[in-house]
């Protein structure tokens, strides 16, 4: 996969494939599993640039460049970036839709309405 389009071999790690499954405790919690990005950074080298628990998601690549396009993910609704309402109480297995794109150097995180 390919974050910025420069041709670099970026690293995707989905601890919900780990061990071909979610397993509860071990590779993921009762409600979500880690996805973490690495960005290669030189010959060799990678930097971690992306690590979020995620209760689902889908990936959007672009299969003639490898480009990563967006990701869809689900995420607590109690998170800020879901505009949760402060009048409402939320439990751990609700959660929002966001679309997540990684543009200059930046991951923006936009709500599904």
């Amino acid at each position: 996969m390919d974050l910025k389009g420069d041709g670099s071999d970026d690293i995707e790690v989905d601890h919900e494939h780990l061990c071909d499954s979610r397993m509860a405790g071990f590779n993921c919690s009762n409600r979500a599993c880690e996805l973490e990005i690495y960005k290669q950074v030189g010959k060799g080298k990678w930097r971690k640039v992306f690590s979020e628990d995620l209760y689902d998601k889908h990936l959007v690549i672009d299969w003639e460049t490898n480009r990563l396009q967006m990701m869809i993910a689900s995420i607590y609704a109690g998170d800020p970036r879901c505009q949760p309402d402060p009048k409402k109480e939320y439990t751990s297995g609700k959660s929002c839709n966001l679309v997540v794109t990684y543009r200059n150097g930046k991951w923006n995180w936009q709500k599904i309405k």
